[in-house]
């Protein structure tokens, strides 16, 4: 009968959903990620390769943002990525918790060689730097948000 066949349907239905949500949620697809290795660690390290992974690309550009909105008279320069994960969305949003500190650069939007700089160790603070990747777009990193912790 009729009503037989749409009530199979829907229970047919609603299984296929079911298990695509569970697959989804298994598998961690749309939720955020832990960084890989190559992303995390002292920022020399990092920043050393000729071919930096689009993380480190992202949390500089973080890094660079941050220095354009400070107030400060001298740059910060990261000290090391501590932690973040990265989250498939239109792009990627990558969440970084990074150590930076006051260098001995002026904060004048020149771009400055990593060494240039020292950087008062002793005044070491954590940032949290939301910074999306589109790499289609003309600027392919944007930082979203930053928070002071």
């Amino acid at each position: 009968s009729e009503f037989a066949l749409n009530s199979k349907m829907k229970l047919l239905l609603f299984v296929t959903f079911a298990l695509i949500a569970s697959f989804t949620n298994a598998a961690g697809i749309g939720g955020a990620k832990p960084l890989d290795e190559e992303c995390v660690g002292e920022w020399a390290g990092l920043m050393s390769s000729q071919d930096s992974a689009d993380c480190v690309l992202a949390a500089k550009a973080g890094l660079d943002a941050l220095n354009a909105q400070s107030n400060s008279l001298n740059r910060f320069g990261m000290h090391r990525v501590v932690s973040g994960t990265k989250q498939v969305v239109s792009g990627l949003l990558y969440v970084f918790q990074v150590e930076v500190a006051p260098s001995s650069c002026r904060n004048n939007g020149e771009e400055v060689a990593l060494g240039d700089c020292e950087l008062e160790m002793e005044r070491i603070k954590t940032w949290e730097l939301h910074v999306s990747s589109q790499p289609w777009k003309e600027v392919p990193h944007r930082l979203v948000s930053m928070t002071e912790l």
